[in-house]
């Protein structure tokens, strides 16, 4: 049964990685093409001073950002992981070279 498990799991996880490899960059130009759409509406709401409007694309805005935001803080926390392990097993190292 636990092998089963691991079986789809990595069946899944395979063709999720296929596909965000085939997908992704085309998804994620069209996300920032829209992104930049949003900022002349934007303006033009600020600028006529439509409170509920401006309300409206900030939201809009947000969600469009939401996937940079997501893989952005995805890449710092695995950095940030490498580097603390990385940065502990130097010092166990030089502390085994000491000692």
């Amino acid at each position: 049964m636990l092998f089963a498990y691991l079986g789809s799991l990595v069946f899944f996880v395979t063709v999720s990685l296929a596909v965000m490899v085939v997908q992704g960059p085309g998804l994620l130009a069209t996300a920032w093409h829209s992104l930049l759409a949003q900022a002349e509406p934007l303006s033009d709401a600020i600028g006529m001073w439509d409170l509920p409007v401006t309300i409206l694309i900030l939201l809009q805005t947000a969600m469009l950002a939401a996937p940079f935001v997501g893989l952005a803080l995805t890449v710092w926390l695995l950095v940030s992981r490498y580097s603390y392990r990385s940065a502990s097993t130097g010092v166990r190292a030089a502390a085994r070279r000491a000692g």
